[in-house]
């Protein structure tokens, strides 16, 4: 029988546990975090939204969690560490949508100083526009 070489864990299945424990607290959260965006997606999720999740996440971790498997007091941490990744997850969405919401209005801005160097009359000035248009149409 030959001596099978591992790597630092030991075990050859500890590699893929590590990633699958990993892609699964990413997940978990995401899917936390979505549905507390889902219930305020203009502002930040209401205290019982949070508390309830926090529960649900406890419940969780104590009947399938990583390290609060069957432990309330473990169960506990590791709810409250992937409550907070959860709601990082919200802040994330909330600072993405911010940000695209202000590359639109920069866009938008952008456009209408265009529009105004492009004619030399700002767009609001439709009838001054039409006068210097026909003005110019009369000297050609």
């Amino acid at each position: 029988m030959r001596a099978a070489r591992h790597g630092a864990g030991g075990s050859p299945s500890s590699v893929p546990a590590l990633v699958r424990e990993a892609t699964g607290l990413g997940l978990s959260t995401f899917a936390v975090g979505a549905v507390l965006y889902a219930l305020a997606p203009e502002g930040q999720p209401l205290v019982r939204h949070v508390a309830a999740a926090g529960l649900a996440l406890l419940v969780w971790c104590y009947c399938d969690g990583m390290v609060g498997r069957l432990s309330w007091g473990l169960a506990a941490i590791e709810a409250l560490l992937r409550l907070r990744l959860a709601l990082a997850w919200d802040e994330f969405r909330h600072w993405w949508r911010n940000r695209r919401r202000a590359d639109q209005a920069a866009w938008s801005a952008a456009k209408r100083e265009q529009r105004v160097l492009a004619t030399g009359v700002p767009a609001s000035h439709s009838a001054t526009r039409t006068r210097l248009i026909a003005a110019a149409v009369s000297t050609c």
